[in-house]
């Protein structure tokens, strides 16, 4: 089964660059296809999508330059050169319905070379016009004419005291509209990741190619081939996803991943089974994004406040990773809703992943979203009663009454995740 990525605004065409080269060692072929010159390169199951020029012609240079052999198909981008201006709505209404025939000749020609056809990947963020605006309508448009396809939507989280000061708006639109229309949303925070880049990473000032790097590491780690420890048989990227948004309801995920440390730092890391599995469990019941600020007051005991979940899929990979042993930690009662069935599913990979001899990571729809929500909704909805920029969505057709329905159907969301 297929998997093509669509790769969206400046953001997402970043983020998928950087991911492509983090997973061409093992070139998974759900997300490459052989190439067909005498080079025998590998070739993205990709298209990039942006309306400005920069970003793609950047992200195609370097994957051309590169010596993992593999590279993006010639005729799988499309660009324009008028920008968004950081506005949901000019993407959306706009960009859209005009760039509609383009995006899905492209996106055709993509599908038709899968063997077998199963789904997309969209990668975009929530801040700017582009990913967020064209983003969304472009996954509206890929379930109305595939509506029997997986959509998976990873999106970056912006900056608490970003830049745009409209990104709370433009979150909130993204959001409600994948919300309807996406299996499963892979959310980055990046604040996170820029914390995650300083303390562990030792970047002064972390760019946007070591955010982006984090990502594709995280997204890499959980996406590349590994085998289930039951049975031994592979799990394709549709069995992972499958797994984890099981129930329509909920849609929201994250990634925690270990060890997290800078590249001259892995060749001395001997990192024990036990330690990786302690430490990657007490992230997911504490929701902890990095091992130094891991909370271990929260105790998997009656009555103790964990972070439940409605599935987790963990991965180890290396060497041995088949010889880990697991105690009832990742199975324990209390981390999982009382309805879930069958929420753990556990894989393994001999293969070492980005330099590491020993790595784990849990991909886990979890009340880890709560918290970032809720706190995005409650700072948008004082723009919005205050109608505050509100006028720069309504002349390009978005009315009041779009936003009022994406506040009520994300606040339905906070509160299912916080009865689980």
């Amino acid at each position: 089964m297929s998997t093509v990525t669509i790769q969206l605004g400046q953001c997402g065409n970043q983020v998928g660059g950087e991911l492509f080269s983090c997973m061409a060692k093992e070139r998974p072929r759900e997300f490459f296809r052989e190439g067909d010159g005498k080079k025998a390169r590998y070739t993205a199951r990709a298209v990039l999508i942006d309306m400005e020029p920069k970003a793609i012609l950047s992200t195609l240079t370097t994957s051309k330059r590169n010596l993992q052999d593999w590279e993006y198909e010639r005729d799988a981008s499309f660009w324009q050169h008028t920008g968004s201006a950081n506005n949901w709505s000019h993407g959306y209404a706009v960009h859209g319905p005009r760039t509609r025939d383009k995006i899905l000749e492209t996106t055709r020609k993509q599908v038709e070379r899968c063997e077998s056809f199963s789904g997309f990947l969209m990668l975009s963020s929530l801040a700017g016009g582009t990913g967020s605006g064209l983003g969304a309508y472009t996954s509206e448009l890929m379930r109305d004419v595939y509506p029997k396809s997986l959509i998976i939507n990873q999106v970056v989280w912006p900056y608490t005291s970003g830049d745009v000061i409209v990104q709370g708006y433009n979150s909130i639109l993204t959001l409600s509209h994948l919300t309807r229309v996406s299996d499963g949303i892979i959310v980055f925070q990046n604040d996170h990741l820029n914390q995650t880049a300083k303390r562990l990473l030792t970047k002064r000032s972390p760019s946007f190619k070591d955010l982006n790097q984090l990502i594709a590491r995280s997204m890499g780690s959980v996406m590349v081939p590994c085998y289930r420890v039951d049975n031994k048989l592979s799990t394709s990227w549709r069995d992972r996803v499958s797994h984890l948004f099981s129930h329509c309801g909920y849609k929201f995920s994250t990634v925690c991943r270990i060890p997290q440390s800078s590249a001259s730092a892995k060749e001395f890391n001997s990192y024990t089974w036990k330690y990786l599995l302690k430490h990657l469990n007490q992230m997911q019941i504490s929701g902890s994004y990095m091992e130094e600020k891991i909370n271990w007051s929260v105790a998997l005991r009656r009555g103790s406040p964990v972070m439940r979940s409605v599935a987790s899929f963990i991965t180890l990979r290396g060497q041995d990773s088949y010889t880990a042993a697991m105690g009832e930690e990742f199975t324990h009662p209390s981390m999982y809703t009382r309805w879930a069935f069958d929420p753990y599913l556990k894989c393994y990979s001999k293969i070492p992943f980005d330099n590491n001899h020993r790595s784990a990571a849990v991909w886990m729809n979890s009340q880890a979203i709560v918290k970032p929500l809720d706190r995005l909704v409650d700072g948008a909805w004082q723009k919005f009663t205050s109608n505050a920029y509100v006028h720069h969505y309504a002349k390009h057709g978005i009315a009041q009454e779009n936003f009022e329905r994406g506040f009520a159907l994300l606040e339905q969301v906070i509160s299912d995740y916080k009865k689980l």
